[in-house]
């Protein structure tokens, strides 16, 4: 299917007061069509019957291959030809053709050294045009035709601008097959990374980011000095399509993205709600969280959600701010508004997004009721995978939504088994059942549904991993704990829980908030029966560290699942003390650094 990306206009070199339009038509392998006609033909190529009129005085009586190659050599004008070459690129995607009909016409003979003896008069945009238009009718790769105008390109890489050059790279790449294709591409990169201070427009950018992979380290490097300094005189359309160009070229230039992120927080303009969702998700794929630049783009997003009519703009915005962990009150309640609004527009991905992400970043919009009312009653668990099923229903349970048969639907055994505890991708959705289990057991009291039967073998078997970051945070903290809680007498560390989580360490305090020895106490957290009685006044602790990404961005706060997880620790009877990253990054190793963890676990014990 042909597809129309765009019309723009194009001047002719024959004909520099006529305007032209061409059109853009995707097909394999990201090739091009480009329609070159006349304003006055209204109707897309791809339409055209072999025998259809056209409003172009050559071409008005054709009535197949040789009538048009005949009639695009009558005058040997370059454009007549040029013209019939996007019609039959158009007619071959439209299985009108095929390239040994139009190679074996009488006429192609003639046609062919028009192209060839006026290609040098060709601009590089008709030249690449013409090599895009050649590949899709069916020209092989090292044929004289294509071979001859490659060399018109090589012959005009000295000459042109660092825009063409890039419109050379950007078509070229694709195609390496030969050693002149080779050559095209390896001297326009030369050519290019010569004039590096040249570019300046926002287009030129995104296609070098969209090349990256063909550069040279330092000519990114230059580039992206550049581009930081360009920045201030870009639009902020142009700072954003940057911004999602850069996130798709696999490259991460944080001074960059702090440069154009500043840009367009100082520019009062406003993006279209369909463009901020692209913003937002490309600076999701990014994981690239500018507070300031994210509450423009949420605060500008608001201001024009009454025009939004595509519910996966806003099903793909709550997906992005869940997932960068963004938290806006007034935001997220605009979000939760818009859904109940239009309920009957969003499609069951769409609700889902939105209430898992209120979950994540443990917000209840003010209209929480009216919104799970609605949403729930859109969604039928027959028709969703199991891994959604298990969002929603432990999203609704972290929201303090959930209901009796929503839970028993997820903790039935025959459910669960679709979770294999040993399969390492089923691991994050068998720690939410945890999460469930353990919350229809602590705060759900009067279920009476099936619940998990655990006990410490299955919580052994859990494969919970760390990345390298929060192994470092975790490992410094609790050495300055080891100073005055060695363990493991008096701190079991690292404990994999019945609840769905790992609390970092656990021990227990008398009454005078002096540890116990913990050699007759066994853990309960890790599914292990109690074997002796706590004395009088004693208290269980648990002791969490958090390092940045366990808190929201936006509005400070800790994420759901991190707030749910002290809500069941309290529940089960735990104090819990909290040890944020800055703390342990500021105190480091020092004697003071043990103190005052020391002060700050015997004033949580008090409280």
């Amino acid at each position: 299917m042909i597809r129309l990306l765009r019309v723009i206009q194009l001047n002719l070199v024959s004909k520099p007061q006529r305007h032209q339009v061409y059109f853009y038509c995707q097909s394999q392998r990201s090739s091009t069509v480009v329609q070159d006609i006349d304003v006055e033909f209204k109707e897309s190529s791809a339409n055209v019957n072999l025998n259809g009129k056209l409003g172009f005085e050559p071409f008005k009586n054709i009535d197949g291959i040789s009538s048009l190659l005949k009639a695009a050599t009558s005058n040997r004008r370059i454009d007549h030809v040029f013209k019939a070459i996007a019609l039959l690129a158009n007619w071959s995607l439209a299985k009108k053709i095929d390239f040994k009909e139009v190679e074996e016409d009488a006429n192609y003979g003639e046609f062919v050294s028009v192209l060839e003896r006026k290609g040098i008069h060709m601009s590089v945009r008709q030249i690449i045009t013409a090599l895009k238009n050649l590949r899709i009718i069916g020209l092989p790769s090292d044929s004289f035709l294509i071979e001859s105008l490659e060399n018109d390109l090589l012959w005009n890489l000295k000459k042109v601008t660092v825009s063409s050059l890039l419109s050379i790279l950007e078509f070229q790449h694709q195609y390496v097959e030969t050693e002149k294709q080779k050559k095209v591409v390896e001297e326009a990169v030369l050519a290019l990374e010569e004039q590096w201070t040249d570019v300046r427009v926002a287009r030129d950018f995104q296609i070098i980011y969209s090349l990256c992979n063909i550069f040279s380290a330092d000519f990114m490097k230059n580039i992206e000095d550049h581009l930081a300094e360009k920045a201030s005189e870009l639009s902020i359309l142009d700072l954003s399509n940057i911004i999602i160009a850069i996130s798709q070229s696999k490259r991460r230039p944080l001074p960059v993205l702090r440069s154009l992120g500043y840009q367009m927080f100082k520019q009062n303009d406003l993006l279209s709600p369909q463009k901020i969702k692209n913003v937002f998700y490309a600076l999701d794929t990014l994981s690239y969280c500018d507070d300031a630049l994210l509450g423009k783009l949420s605060s500008d997003f608001l201001d024009q959600i009454k025009n939004v009519k595509n519910p996966s703009v806003i099903g793909t915005v709550s997906y992005c701010v869940g997932h960068m962990h963004w938290k806006d009150k007034t935001f997220l309640n605009g979000l939760a508004t818009w859904v109940v609004d239009n309920i009957n527009e969003c499609k069951p991905n769409d609700i889902v997004n939105l209430i898992t992400t209120l979950a994540t970043v443990n917000h209840i919009p003010d209209n929480i009721d009216e919104l799970i009312s609605t949403c729930i009653s859109k969604l039928d668990f027959s028709l969703m995978s199991n891994i959604s099923i298990v969002n929603v229903v432990w999203s609704l349970t972290l929201l303090g939504q959930v209901t009796s048969d929503q839970m028993a639907k997820v903790l039935e055994p025959s459910f669960v088994s679709q979770f294999p505890i040993d399969n390492p991708s089923c691991i994050g959705s068998y720690l939410k059942i945890l999460n469930i289990n353990a919350a229809s057991e602590l705060i759900y009291t009067s279920y009476s549904g099936p619940k998990l039967q655990l006990n410490s073998n299955n919580v052994e078997k859990l494969s919970i991993t760390r990345s390298r970051d929060d192994l470092t945070l975790h490992n410094q903290a609790l050495k300055i704990l080891h100073n005055f809680l060695p363990p493991p007498k008096y701190i079991r560390e690292n404990i994999k829980t019945i609840l769905g989580f790992i609390v970092d360490a656990e021990l227990i305090v008398d009454k005078n908030c002096k540890p116990l020895d913990l050699t007759d106490y066994s853990s309960s957290l890790a599914g292990y029966s109690e074997t002796k009685d706590l004395p009088e006044g004693a208290q269980k602790v648990a002791i969490m560290i958090w390092n940045f990404k366990d808190y929201n961005k936006g509005l400070f706060s800790l994420t759901g699942p991190n707030a749910f997880a002290i809500k069941l620790l309290n529940k089960k009877g735990y104090k819990v003390v909290q040890i944020p990253y800055n703390e342990v990054s500021r105190h480091g190793k020092s004697l003071k650094a043990v103190q005052n963890f020391e002060e700050k676990v015997k004033k949580s014990l008090q409280m």
